[in-house]
């Protein structure tokens, strides 16, 4: 038996006898619900030891029984976005470690982990730090929520895989539409607390260094307009990347090899464009009842921030400031896991951004009076 097979061993033995140890526990919900933080450092160091937990492990720890499911405690919602940017990290690596030693563990990843875990969690977290920005608190936790944001959007890239580099046509378009309502909720409430963030930044504010200094001394996170761009980005790659190469490898029914391989390649086309129509309705749709601020006008802000405390006379336009320095712009660009594009159908968010950026790295993009 070789040393990684003996370690691994070992590790799964603790594992066992941990679960052993917190039988009551288990039969009120997961480890996760209780343990939060020590389930995330748990899953950090099997990723160190390159070691997948078995599913049985895996669902006690994350997810528990029928019974007993996870119910989103009051450890869980303080834990917040610590909790979801560790899960998510551990996930993507536990999916690379799969796909090169144990491919048959990639589906029970995709489900219990992502779908039924980070996903419900990054919403819930949100969600908490939306409220407490609108009752003018602030939780330790929240501090992570915006990057939680941006791995959560990386870890779905990596299971869905638009590229189709892992992954078959089939897998790609049922992992797209299977997150694709958990992905919409999560998008919405990150743009309602990047809209809380930059009305922080710019109430009462006649200068625009002074709303660039503001933001970079919020509480909720200096980089929020970073992750909430790059989650968009990220998601919006998926969806329009995923249309691409749909309609680039599988042409016209001529060069297919049967009626049935048409009718699937079809069928997923057909899903892929709704989805696609669905994402560009989301951005143009109001973020609330209540609220009537669109997703594409949060983007839109970002760039173009009114300083409300600037206005001479109830006539005169606000001046507006620009909330994304020269260096915000090339974190996104380089660290993007795909490039950015205007030649191959880039999406709304992208185009935008990208004309943006390129007056932002010429210099063009001034405070406007």
């Amino acid at each position: 038996m070789t040393r990684p097979s003996l370690c691994h061993g070992a590790l799964e033995s603790i594992l066992r006898s941990m679960l052993n140890f917190y039988t009551r526990q288990l039969k009120k919900g997961p480890m996760l619900d209780a343990f939060p933080i020590y389930v995330a450092r748990i899953l950090r160091g099997c990723v160190l030891l390159d070691y997948i937990p078995p599913v049985d492990i895996l669902r006690s720890v994350l997810l528990g029984s029928a019974e007993a499911s996870l119910r989103m405690s009051e450890e869980v919602h303080g834990a917040g976005g610590v909790l979801v940017f560790d899960l998510s990290r551990s996930l993507s690596h536990f999916l690379k470690q799969a796909r090169t030693t144990a491919p048959e563990r990639e589906k029970d990843l995709w489900e219990c982990g992502v779908l039924q875990v980070v996903l419900p969690l990054s919403i819930a977290c949100s969600e908490d730090t939306v409220h407490a920005m609108e009752r003018h608190q602030q939780v330790a936790s929240s501090s992570h929520t915006a990057v939680s944001w941006r791995s959560t959007m990386e870890m779905l890239a990596l299971f869905v895989d638009p590229q189709m580099d892992s992954t078959d046509r089939g897998v790609m378009v049922q992992r797209l539409q299977e997150a694709f309502p958990e992905v919409e909720a999560l998008l919405r409430v990150s743009a309602m607390a990047t809209r809380a963030h930059l009305h922080k930044c710019s109430h009462h504010v006649r200068h625009g260094d002074e709303a660039r200094q503001r933001s970079r001394q919020t509480p909720f996170n200096a980089n929020c307009n970073i992750h909430f761009l790059s989650a968009l980005l990220i998601f919006e790659y998926m969806v329009f990347h995923a249309n691409t190469q749909a309609a680039r490898l599988f042409p016209s029914s001529a060069n297919q090899v049967s009626t049935t391989t048409d009718d699937k390649v079809e069928k997923d086309r057909t899903t892929l464009a709704a989805l696609k129509g669905r994402y560009c309705d989301f951005l143009s749709a109001p973020l609330s009842k209540s609220v009537p601020d669109t997703p594409m006008d949060i983007v839109r802000r970002i760039f173009e921030c009114p300083l409300s405390g600037s206005v001479a006379s109830s006539t005169a336009p606000p001046s507006t400031v620009v909330l994304l320095e020269k260096r915000d712009a090339v974190e996104i660009t380089t660290t993007l896991p795909f490039a950015l594009s205007l030649v191959m159908d880039p999406g709304p968010v992208n185009e935008f951004f990208t004309e943006r950026c390129m007056s932002i790295m010429v210099g063009d993009a001034e405070e406007l009076h």
